[in-house]
């Protein structure tokens, strides 16, 4: 058992006769804690020479401190010693500094570390050091950051230093360990954000300088009050990682203010403050789990400004120790323990204590007692806590109504495309938003009459209007006016009245430059917008089309298309098959156009797509696949098969340019780059991968390693036999949760998994996993069940996929016809002769063949009848109006009968209602599937149902 003695420390001789008098032999499992009151290196030199000389064989950590806590009693360090002698602890020490390892290579018997730092300067990276240890270890840590305001020293028993750390490692693979560590805080104030800082250093505070802020919000007095407090009033961090706390450490002259650790733009903060009943509540509970531990000895580490502010509570929570082990240690200012080293802070305004046994001890029979009171300071600062706390709601409540009113209308006023001003009664100008600002300049409009604007002709009827709108009626009108380049430039103008408590405040000014408009209507008239071969838009259209996108503000994409060496064509051919091959060529590329592409011939050869709202670039690389196929064909005039290769180039509004000849010109440039390579082939406007590309890219890559890194689940989807209502099966579906994406739907990572080949991985990796649960669960007492297993085009064409399905089966020991695999009807164009052997190689081997989705694909009835298929999934779009359209419900009744007549079980898919229910058991379904019956279950979750249906 570890004996713990504590003495004050005067001379040598002192020293020599405490030795004798406690018997306490120099010898290495003799550990001591020394506390100096004064920062004078001489002494401490002195003092470690005593300790060579009368105990060389003990280790030593020592460090400055104003107090110390001597057998629970806090009290002015001269210099003070704690001992304590283990017995079956080897132990370490060692003098950690920036640039050095703390141990060589520490052993799996380490179980806990006492760290005593100094050197704010260099802490960081000592912590980072230190960090290394305890990650991914159980290692238990206590300490505290040791000196005054002129710096503190931390020494060893041969070194100091001023900006190291004083480590002591605890090797024993029996010695138990717990720590005890309270703190709570109760946010008191609004919170704010940062919106502009370097590092420690806060710039601006909502937009204005933190003195300011904190004046406008807690009054000068506060403020100033405010550094002096430091910890007592900490600012918590809002940030969805856990809960961080910041303290003022200075206000600048320049408003600017620091603080003790690094602050980002667009942190939100709060004021807390001590949540002193919590404090005590804590302290009961945890001081009675440390009871219970039964501790040989505890070495406690209290935040000083603590003990200044809650002076009683903090030496009655000390005292409390000592009536469980000897208690010894000091206040510190700031506390180290190894959760917060993994999180690479340092603790405020706690109380860490480290209690520790050489072996299993029985607790005291009769707890000691755990004395906390509360006196009527600590009373009033709870009650004046609770009130702060109250007032808080309130002003929240408040804030966020008004911030929603403001934020509603300044989305509403500032990002209309429309001009929109406001006026005060007299006419002037008010407020404006970007639209004025990019029509009429950046000038100082605020104050100025509206007028100012209005050509003389028209400053009659502007004031007329005004008149008008002042007394409560809405005017509308067109009217010329001079923009900022000086253009005059016509405008649909409408006057609104601002009503504030029943009186007209002003009134607001929608603008609608309809110049264009006008424009077009003239045009019309006098250009032909469209290729006369093609009947395509031409040059000309597609031109204003790209620009009016990008008057418009839309985001989008041109994509140049070239025929390469198409002169070859009209030189082997004549012209007039060159005209018949564009025109075909035309007629393809529009039978694949998106629903958001224009297609224009832009000249020659050249063929242009507008692709508007549309900057995502799988998007375009999946329309230049179908670009590809289309152009692979050959294309057939008098006998001649002409095959077609293109070049596409595309840009991006706004990313590559804003201005619509600019985007024109980039994707013609895109195009001509393509042309260097041979094949068809798409290049983007960039040297370098957009943002789309790339987390394509980076999806794939980790989609590569999710197998491995058990990312990968299965959630089942049951289904019932209507006749029963008992779950006779479920359909397993693939689920992925990234550890940083968060969950991934399957629509976004299958058709990469499909694009890439790694969809035969993940095929084999399901069809393993779903197997194992269906056998389990049998195993389990959960009677029969069909474990249903989507398959898609390309695994079946796998020339392996049948040692897969082999491979699952014979791992989980799972009967084969229990398994159903389901196919859509796509896979019928695929390869029919394959697909077919391979199906008849599944059913000689037991396993079930489903189609899923019937009725939406490939609907022919020769497959059903020439292919080994059990089983029939009508697609849930027939299954929605079941009850309520007749056309749908005869279409079901029809594949039903089919289905029933080649001997298949039909399974009604997206059930949703009891009505569909009812329709489904009088066209006589077999099963059904749907969110009526359940979602789709983790196998916790299917389990627990399962057992309730079987009971």
């Amino acid at each position: 058992m570890a004996q713990s003695y504590s003495v004050e420390y005067r001379d040598k001789e002192q020293l020599q006769n405490f030795l004798a008098e406690k018997r306490i032999l120099n010898n290495d499992r003799l550990f001591l804690q020394v506390f100096f009151g004064s920062r004078d290196a001489g002494k401490i030199k002195e003092f470690q020479g005593v300790m060579r000389e009368l105990l060389p064989d003990c280790h030593l950590i020592g460090c400055t401190a104003e107090y110390g806590i001597i057998q629970g009693k806090i009290e002015k360090c001269p210099v003070f010693i704690s001992f304590t002698q283990f017995i079956h602890t080897k132990i370490e020490t060692c003098l950690l500094e920036p640039g050095k390892e703390p141990f060589a290579r520490p052993s799996e018997d380490l179980k806990g570390l006492i760290v005593l730092a100094a050197g704010s300067g260099s802490r960081k990276e000592n912590i980072g050091q230190l960090r290394k240890i305890v990650e991914n270890r159980e290692i238990k840590l206590a300490g505290g950051i040791a000196g005054g305001e002129e710096g503190a020293l931390v020494f060893t028993k041969d070194r100091i230093s001023e900006n190291g750390m004083a480590i002591a490692g605890f090797f024993n693979p029996e010695l138990r360990i717990r720590c005890y560590d309270n703190i709570s805080w109760k946010e008191i104030g609004p919170i704010f954000a940062v919106t502009e800082a370097e590092g420690n250093r806060v710039l601006s505070i909502n937009g204005i300088k933190p003195a300011q802020y904190f004046e406008k919000y807690f009054s000068t007095y506060f403020t100033e009050n405010l550094l002096e407090a430091g910890p007592e009033f900490p600012f918590l961090s809002l940030k969805s990682g856990g809960r961080e706390y910041r303290y003022l450490v200075r206000l600048h002259d320049d408003g600017t203010a620091t603080f003790n650790d690094a602050v980002s733009k667009n942190d939100k903060f709060t004021i807390v403050y001590p949540d002193i009943a919590k404090l005590v509540e804590q302290g009961r509970e945890m001081t009675g789990e440390m009871a219970d531990f039964a501790p040989e000895g505890l070495f406690v580490y209290c935040c000083k400004r603590r003990y200044h502010f809650l002076k009683r509570f903090t030496s009655e929570e000390v005292d409390n120790f000592q009536w469980l082990a000897p208690a010894n240690g000091f206040l510190s200012r700031g506390e180290l323990t190894d959760e917060y080293l993994r999180k690479g802070k340092i603790g405020s305004f706690t109380c860490v204590a480290f209690g520790f046994s050489e072996g299993e001890r029985k607790p005291p029979e009769k707890r000691p007692p755990i004395r906390y009171s509360i006196s009527s300071g600590m009373q009033s600062r709870i009650i004046l806590t609770k009130l702060m706390e109250e007032s808080k709601k309130d002003l929240l409540k408040l804030h966020h109504e008004l911030d929603y009113s403001h934020q509603y209308f300044k989305s509403l006023f500032d990002n209309n495309s429309d001009i929109v001003f406001a006026t005060d009664p007299k006419g002037n100008i008010v407020r404006f938003n970007r639209a004025f600002k990019e029509a009429f300049g950046d000038e100082q409009f605020i104050g100025k009459p509206a007028v100012l604007f209005v050509q003389p002709k028209d400053v009659g009827m502007v004031k007329r209007a005004f008149v008008r709108t002042m007394k409560g009626k809405e005017q509308t009108y067109q009217l010329e006016l001079p923009v900022k380049s000086g253009e005059i430039q016509l405008f649909q103008i409408l006057n609104i009245p601002i009503i504030v408590n029943g009186e007209t405040a002003g009134i607001f000014v929608f603008a609608r430059n309809i110049t264009e408009n006008k424009k077009y209507e003239e045009k019309i008239l006098q250009l032909a917008y469209y290729d006369r071969s093609t009947g395509l838009p031409n040059r000309e259209k597609i031109t204003e089309m790209v620009k009016e996108a990008v008057e418009k503000r839309e985001r989008f994409a041109v994509m140049f298309i070239d025929v390469d060496r198409f002169k070859i064509i009209n030189d082997s051919f004549g012209h007039d098959i060159g005209d018949q091959v564009l025109v075909e060529l035309a007629r393809r590329l529009n039978s694949i156009l998106p629903e958001n592409g224009i297609l224009a011939r832009f000249g020659g050869d050249k063929f242009t797509i507008l692709l508007k709202n549309e900057t995502e670039t799988r998007n375009i690389i999946r329309l230049a696949g179908a670009i590809k196929k289309i152009t692979d064909r050959p294309i057939v005039f008098d006998s001649h098969e002409i095959y077609l290769s293109i070049s596409m180039g595309v840009s991006f509004y706004p990313h590559d340019a804003k201005d619509h000849q600019l985007l024109l010109k980039y994707a013609d440039i895109a195009m001509n780059r393509a042309k260097r390579m041979d094949g068809t082939k798409l290049m983007f406007f960039s040297n370098e991968m957009n943002d789309q590309i790339q987390k394509r890219f980076e999806l794939e890559s980790y989609l590569r390693r999710a197998i491995e890194k058990n990312e990968l689940f299965l959630c089942y989807q049951p289904f019932i036999d209507l006749q029963t209502n008992r779950i006779i099966g479920c359909e397993a579906l693939i689920r992925w949760n990234h550890p940083v994406i968060g969950t991934i739907p399957p629509m976004e990572f299958i058709p990469i998994a499909e694009e890439t080949g790694i969809i035969h991985e993940i095929g084999r990796w399901v069809l393993n996993e779903a197997c194992r649960a269906a056998k389990t669960w049998m195993d389990q007492g959960f009677g029969e069940l069909i474990m249903a297993v989507n398959v898609s085009a390309q695994q079946i064409q796998h020339p392996h996929f049948l040692d897969y399905v082999n491979e699952a089966l014979r791992r989980s020991g799972l009967d084969p016809k229990y398994l159903h695999l389901e196919i859509t009807e796509s896979v019928m164009l695929f390869n029919l002769e394959h697909t077919k052997k391979v199906f008849n190689s599944l059913q000689d081997l037991g396993v079930k063949m489903s189609i899923d989705d019937f009725g939406t694909g490939y609907s022919s009835l020769s497959y059903l009848r020439n292919l080994p298929i059990n089983l029939l999934k009508i697609d849930r779009s027939f299954i929605n109006n079941l009850h309520c359209d007749r056309f749908d419900r005869t279409l079901v009744q029809a594949i039903i009968t089919i289905g029933t007549g080649l001997s298949m079980k039909i399974v009604a898919e997206g059930v949703e209602t009891l009505e569909q229910i009812k329709v489904l058991k009088d066209l006589r379904c077999h099963y059904a599937q749907g969110y009526y019956i359940e979602k789709p279950l983790t196998e916790d979750k299917l389990l627990e149902r399962l057992k309730k249906e079987r009971r």
